[in-house]
């Protein structure tokens, strides 16, 4: 039977993790707090898991040890991999034990190229007969723009067809270049959209001195481990707002464009990282 990697699966694998040594330290504690937290897991359904898994975990023989991330993110792309199809809910849980578990960019990216690979594309796994069309025709849109327009407009006063024009252009995964004098809404504009549709949002103010590597991200080095890790610009997002990018030298501006076509950053490295389809 297929087990589908879930809120409830993903705290379970971390929960399982945590007491191999039959113990929790505050750190430990920590971890799982959090990502209850950005799982949407009450305290209730928490303390259930928990006491579930403290009674699995006195049964389990073996060496104690500690939580080891890796190992943890390890198992939880096995359960996402095991019907061979990669949800955006599974994407989603595994990132979240990726940030809370503070998991090494570098090694995350070749991981999940891994699953990836596995994985075979949602769309190709759907049959035509399980599809309803009838529903896809009878979809209306305009009631959820209405919607998404009318809560912006409860921040934003007067710009209505601005409004429409920027959500045109997040509705055809496009850019915006929003031209008007300083003080007039533009960066609460685009955090009012990127609040009402629940997207991730940044701003980097472009000046002359701004490099490339101070927007698409830079290799750092770990002089503990002898390694260099990726760590990203603010590019990485679902709405970023470039402010003032006439300010910035042509190379700067130009780091922008194979994000903008292609949805991907590989100017620092030898293989792309992907970028979350978005506005900027």
């Amino acid at each position: 039977m297929n087990v589908e990697l879930n809120a409830t699966t993903t705290m379970k694998l971390l929960l399982k993790e945590a007491l191999m040594d039959k113990k929790l330290d505050d750190s430990e504690k920590n971890i799982i707090k959090s990502l209850a937290i950005r799982l949407g897991i009450d305290n209730t359904e928490l303390q259930n898991l928990f006491n579930e898994a403290a009674t699995n975990a006195s049964n389990i023989e073996g060496p104690a040890r500690k939580l080891d991330p890796k190992e943890l993110f390890s198992a939880a792309c096995e359960v996402a991999m095991d019907d061979g199809v990669l949800t955006e809910e599974e994407k989603k849980n595994l990132y979240a034990l990726k940030e809370i578990l503070h998991i090494d960019d570098d090694w995350y990216t070749v991981k999940m190229q891994e699953v990836l690979r596995y994985c075979t594309d949602p769309v190709d796994e759907l049959d035509d007969e399980e599809v309803d069309d009838s529903e896809i025709e009878s979809f209306d849109p305009k009631p959820l723009i209405k919607d998404v327009m009318k809560n912006i407009e409860t921040i934003i006063v007067g710009k209505t067809e601005v409004i429409k024009h920027v959500l045109a252009a997040a509705l055809a995964n496009s850019h915006v270049l929003l031209e008007d004098v300083p003080g007039t809404g533009k960066t609460m504009l685009s955090r009012a959209i990127a609040s009402s549709i629940d997207c991730t949002f940044k701003r980097t103010q472009f000046t002359p001195d701004l490099l490339p590597m101070d927007v698409t991200g830079s290799m750092i080095y770990n002089p503990k481990e002898c390694t260099f890790s990726f760590k990203r610009g603010p590019i990485f997002t679902n709405i970023f707002l470039a402010d003032e990018i006439n300010r910035a030298t042509p190379r700067t501006q130009s780091s922008l464009l194979e994000v903008m076509e292609e949805r991907q950053g590989s100017s620092v490295r030898p293989f792309p990282y992907e970028i979350k389809h978005g506005l900027s």
